[in-house]
Protein backbone atom coordinates (compact mmCIF):
# COMPACT_ATOMS: atom_id res chain seq x y z
CA UNK A 1 0.00 0.00 0.00
CA UNK A 2 2.97 2.37 0.64
CA UNK A 3 4.57 2.07 -2.78
CA UNK A 4 1.16 2.41 -4.40
CA UNK A 5 0.46 5.99 -2.18
CA UNK A 6 4.29 7.02 -3.07
CA UNK A 7 3.57 7.00 -6.60
CA UNK A 8 0.71 9.30 -6.51
CA UNK A 9 3.57 11.99 -5.23
CA UNK A 10 2.58 11.63 -1.24
CA UNK A 11 5.23 12.44 1.10
CA UNK A 12 5.36 9.15 3.41
CA UNK A 13 7.39 9.58 6.84
CA UNK A 14 8.61 6.49 8.56
CA UNK A 15 9.45 6.51 12.29
CA UNK A 16 12.80 5.37 13.27
CA UNK A 17 11.89 4.61 16.82
CA UNK A 18 8.73 3.85 18.84
CA UNK A 19 6.76 7.00 19.96
CA UNK A 20 3.40 7.53 21.86
CA UNK A 21 1.26 10.47 21.19
CA UNK A 22 -0.58 12.87 23.89
CA UNK A 23 -3.63 10.36 23.20
CA UNK A 24 -2.19 7.75 24.84
CA UNK A 25 -1.63 5.56 21.53
CA UNK A 26 1.78 3.57 21.16
CA UNK A 27 3.43 3.71 17.69
CA UNK A 28 6.05 0.78 16.57
CA UNK A 29 9.52 1.71 15.49
CA UNK A 30 8.79 1.78 11.67
CA UNK A 31 4.95 2.96 11.67
CA UNK A 32 4.41 5.28 8.64
CA UNK A 33 3.00 8.94 8.56
CA UNK A 34 1.26 10.60 6.55
CA UNK A 35 0.67 13.79 7.14
CA UNK A 36 -2.54 15.71 5.47
CA UNK A 37 0.02 19.23 5.34
CA UNK A 38 0.77 18.65 2.07
CA UNK A 39 -0.21 19.86 -1.59
CA UNK A 40 -2.17 16.19 -2.08
CA UNK A 41 -4.21 16.47 0.73
CA UNK A 42 -7.11 16.19 -1.30
CA UNK A 43 -6.01 12.91 -2.33
CA UNK A 44 -4.46 11.49 1.13
CA UNK A 45 -8.54 12.09 2.05
CA UNK A 46 -9.79 10.16 -0.83
CA UNK A 47 -7.21 6.73 -0.30
CA UNK A 48 -7.01 6.86 3.43
CA UNK A 49 -9.96 8.36 4.99
CA UNK A 50 -13.17 6.59 6.23
CA UNK A 51 -16.01 5.86 4.11
CA UNK A 52 -19.51 6.64 5.72
CA UNK A 53 -22.44 6.34 2.94
CA UNK A 54 -25.07 8.09 3.51
CA UNK A 55 -28.65 6.12 4.87
CA UNK A 56 -31.54 8.25 3.01
CA UNK A 57 -34.67 7.78 1.17
CA UNK A 58 -31.27 8.67 -1.60
CA UNK A 59 -29.86 5.43 -1.01
CA UNK A 60 -32.91 2.77 -1.03
CA UNK A 61 -34.91 1.93 -3.65
CA UNK A 62 -38.61 1.87 -3.58
CA UNK A 63 -39.24 -1.40 -1.71
CA UNK A 64 -36.80 -0.21 1.03
CA UNK A 65 -33.93 -2.46 -0.10
CA UNK A 66 -30.51 -0.25 -0.03
CA UNK A 67 -28.63 1.19 -3.26
CA UNK A 68 -25.31 -0.19 -3.12
CA UNK A 69 -22.58 2.29 -3.79
CA UNK A 70 -20.62 2.13 -7.25
CA UNK A 71 -18.23 4.83 -7.08
CA UNK A 72 -16.07 5.11 -4.38
CA UNK A 73 -16.35 1.38 -2.59
CA UNK A 74 -13.06 0.78 -3.36
CA UNK A 75 -10.90 3.85 -3.56
CA UNK A 76 -10.15 3.66 0.18
CA UNK A 77 -7.10 1.71 -0.69
CA UNK A 78 -6.12 0.91 2.97
CA UNK A 79 -10.01 -0.54 3.53
CA UNK A 80 -9.40 -2.68 0.51
CA UNK A 81 -6.02 -3.86 1.23
CA UNK A 82 -6.80 -4.69 5.01
CA UNK A 83 -4.57 -2.02 6.48
CA UNK A 84 -5.11 -0.54 9.80
CA UNK A 85 -5.00 3.58 9.27
CA UNK A 86 -5.41 5.71 12.40
CA UNK A 87 -6.18 9.45 11.53
CA UNK A 88 -4.27 11.59 14.24
CA UNK A 89 -5.73 14.97 15.57
CA UNK A 90 -2.35 16.32 17.21
CA UNK A 91 1.38 16.99 16.09
CA UNK A 92 3.83 13.50 16.03
CA UNK A 93 7.13 14.70 17.88
CA UNK A 94 9.34 12.24 16.85
CA UNK A 95 12.61 11.44 14.25
CA UNK A 96 10.87 10.52 11.14
CA UNK A 97 12.52 10.23 8.15
CA UNK A 98 11.42 10.86 4.36
CA UNK A 99 11.08 7.82 1.78
CA UNK A 100 12.51 8.47 -1.05
CA UNK A 101 11.67 5.52 -3.13
CA UNK A 102 9.92 2.47 -3.33
CA UNK A 103 10.05 -0.50 -0.16
CA UNK A 104 11.78 -3.13 -0.42
CA UNK A 105 8.55 -5.67 -0.17
CA UNK A 106 9.03 -8.81 2.08
CA UNK A 107 8.16 -12.45 1.30
CA UNK A 108 9.37 -15.07 -0.94
CA UNK A 109 8.81 -16.98 -4.19
CA UNK A 110 10.65 -20.97 -3.25
CA UNK A 111 11.22 -23.23 -6.14
CA UNK A 112 10.31 -26.72 -5.09
CA UNK A 113 9.70 -30.26 -7.12
CA UNK A 114 6.47 -28.93 -8.95
CA UNK A 115 7.50 -25.62 -9.80
CA UNK A 116 6.58 -22.24 -7.58
CA UNK A 117 5.07 -21.41 -4.13
CA UNK A 118 3.54 -18.55 -3.00
CA UNK A 119 1.00 -17.38 -0.48
CA UNK A 120 -2.62 -16.16 -1.32
CA UNK A 121 -2.70 -13.93 1.83
CA UNK A 122 -0.31 -11.52 0.09
CA UNK A 123 -0.90 -8.59 -2.02
CA UNK A 124 2.31 -9.15 -4.05
CA UNK A 125 1.73 -12.76 -4.64
CA UNK A 126 -1.34 -11.88 -7.19
CA UNK A 127 1.45 -9.38 -9.10
CA UNK A 128 3.87 -12.68 -9.10
CA UNK A 129 1.08 -14.40 -10.52
CA UNK A 130 -0.02 -12.87 -13.28
CA UNK A 131 3.57 -12.53 -14.39
CA UNK A 132 3.73 -16.01 -14.42
CA UNK A 133 0.50 -16.44 -16.00
CA UNK A 134 1.83 -13.93 -18.51
CA UNK A 135 4.75 -15.84 -19.31
CA UNK A 136 2.98 -19.07 -20.03
CA UNK A 137 3.18 -21.21 -16.84
CA UNK A 138 0.63 -22.95 -15.53
CA UNK A 139 -0.99 -21.83 -12.48
CA UNK A 140 -2.55 -23.66 -9.34
CA UNK A 141 -4.37 -23.16 -6.46
CA UNK A 142 -3.96 -25.22 -3.38
CA UNK A 143 -7.91 -25.84 -2.13
CA UNK A 144 -6.85 -28.25 0.07
CA UNK A 145 -3.55 -28.41 2.45
CA UNK A 146 -1.39 -31.21 1.33
CA UNK A 147 2.05 -32.02 0.82
CA UNK A 148 3.23 -28.91 2.96
CA UNK A 149 1.26 -26.37 1.61
CA UNK A 150 -1.62 -24.45 3.59
CA UNK A 151 -4.82 -23.26 1.94
CA UNK A 152 -4.97 -19.16 2.67
CA UNK A 153 -7.61 -18.69 5.65
CA UNK A 154 -11.03 -16.47 5.20
CA UNK A 155 -9.60 -15.13 8.18
CA UNK A 156 -6.31 -13.78 6.25
CA UNK A 157 -8.08 -12.49 3.31
CA UNK A 158 -10.95 -10.88 4.69
CA UNK A 159 -11.85 -6.96 4.10
CA UNK A 160 -11.94 -4.65 7.62
CA UNK A 161 -15.61 -4.45 8.49
CA UNK A 162 -17.39 -1.29 7.53
CA UNK A 163 -19.16 1.06 10.21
Amino acid sequence: MINNILVQGIEIRQASKPFSLQSGMTCAAGSFVVSMAQPKMGLIRYLLGRTFFPDSDWTHDKDGSSIHPYDMSTDTIYEYMGVRVDPVDEAIRTDLKILTGPLQLAGTVSTGGAGYFTSGSRNESFHAVNRLLAGGVTMRRVDKPAAGLQRATSSSLRRPNRR
